[in-house]
């Protein structure tokens, strides 16, 4: 692990069963998915992970896959034994797609994907004129829904305003770039 800031934040510290990882929707804190973490009946022990380059100087990860491998080092440095289950929201639900086949590739049992209000990424087979439709179309629709959000951000300062930008922006390519591998865990959306 490098010295980078930590990306795992625990949301709730007590539950029963396997631990739930979540990656926010990109552009969002690990602090989007307290309600939600808080709310989950019976009660889970609950961490999100941060982006890195949101809101510190680390280096931004630019592939799905960069980012799933700093997120399962820091998962297993947490929860070294056993299964787990991991989720995303919106865009965070393909890093969750990719964190998954990163712990499957290390050996580890997701017992659950759970994906919410998610894009699906494109198979790890997608090639051809269909899938470069869809994929235009994805990136189009990403890019719209940050422009609103970013459009309604006036709290931010000019410095915090281009950062932001530019990670979604870098997130936004890395999601259109991603191409998702076969994995064993079930799914649930």
């Amino acid at each position: 692990m490098s010295s980078a800031a930590p990306l795992l934040t625990t949301l709730a510290a007590r539950g029963e069963g396997p631990p739930l990882f979540l990656a926010p929707s990109v552009g969002t804190t690990p602090l989007s998915l307290v309600r939600l973490a808080r709310s989950i009946v019976p009660a889970l022990e609950v961490y999100a992970f941060a982006y890195a380059g949101l809101e510190d100087d680390s280096p931004a990860h630019d592939t799905f896959e960069a980012m799933a491998s700093a997120c399962v080092d820091e998962l297993v440095a947490k929860c070294p034994e056993g299964p787990c289950l991991v989720g995303g929201h919106c865009l965070g639900g393909a890093v969750a797609h990719a964190i998954t086949h990163e712990l499957e590739a290390r050996g580890r049992t997701v017992s659950r994907l759970v994906v919410m209000d998610s894009v699906a990424p494109l198979p790890a087979d997608a090639s051809g004129p269909m899938d470069a439709d869809v994929e235009d179309h994805a990136r189009r629709a990403i890019a719209d829904v940050v422009e609103r959000t970013l459009s309604h951000s006036g709290t931010f300062s000019p410095e915090m305003f281009r950062r932001l930008a530019g990670l979604l922006k870098l997130h936004i390519e890395a999601g259109a770039a991603y191409r998702a591998q076969p994995i064993r865990a079930p799914l649930c959306v």
